[in-house]
């Protein structure tokens, strides 16, 4: 058996997914705007008005079964089905049910998603499109709440300008990264051992260098003064530089 489903049918559906259908959409431009259905016999004009409701209602395509179609009001006395059918080519696909089983439900899944794509073009409000730039890595080096500042600033005496989101892009986009190698950390020299050290380091080394030096040296100054530790290491030192022992 042949069955018929309708071109683009969602289109005649109402939307409404909670309840039996009562009605459908028809619209004005079918009789007074659409060429192809101005030409329609006037019978065949009713007849895909029937076919539509049919298919919507039952939620499948319509069987073409001559018995079927006569319980559900169509005459075909004054005109055979088959010359709506080659009339009505532009609107309706006809074919073997396995090969046409798209349906009013499948058709309903199809809105669902538009309507899902709909919801995710929802705007996004300032707040949250502010946070996203500040989680932006192109926009690290740029301190957000700051630019919006200066931006509003430079708009006040701007009258006409507002401030866009697109206006802000441009802004931030005119910031350059910084250029050139990160700032070294500066560096000091132990007294004790006479090694370069970060400056962040160099408290602890020097308090195990000190710790060290008196454990080698249990004979030193025993006040422990700085100044008499420096003296005896420049000692030491000028007398392995001299090749003499101290």
């Amino acid at each position: 058996m042949k069955y018929l489903h309708i071109k683009n049918l969602d289109k005649y559906h109402p939307g409404y997914k909670d309840r039996n259908l009562q009605w459908c959409k028809a619209y004005f431009k079918m009789v007074n705007a659409d060429p192809d259905f101005e030409m329609l016999h006037e019978i065949d004009k009713w007849r895909f008005i029937a076919l539509v409701m049919l298919e919507l209602q039952t939620k499948k395509p319509v069987p073409l079964d001559q018995g079927y179609l006569q319980r559900k009001g169509f005459n075909f006395k004054n005109r055979a089905m088959s010359l709506t059918l080659q009339m009505l080519h532009n609107f309706i696909e006809v074919g073997e049910e396995p090969l046409r089983n798209r349906n009013v439900e499948e058709e309903a899944v199809t809105e669902e998603k538009k309507e899902s794509n709909t919801e995710s073009k929802k705007p996004v409000t300032d707040e949250v499109w502010i946070a996203t730039l500040k989680k932006d890595p192109t926009y690290a080096h740029v301190n957000i709440d700051q630019e919006i500042g200066k931006a509003k600033r430079w708009l006040e005496l701007r009258p006409g300008r507002q401030f866009t989101r697109r206006f802000f892009i441009n802004w931030i986009n005119k910031i350059d990264k910084p250029i050139g190698t990160p700032r070294r950390e500066a560096m000091r020299r132990c007294i004790i051992c006479s090694k370069d050290w970060k400056e962040s380091e160099y408290a602890a080394h020097y308090k195990a260098c000190e710790e060290k030096f008196y454990h080698e040296n249990p004979r030193g100054p025993a006040s422990g003064s700085v100044q008499s530790l420096v003296a005896g290491v420049a000692q030491n030192l000028a007398a392995d530089k001299g090749g003499k022992k101290p």
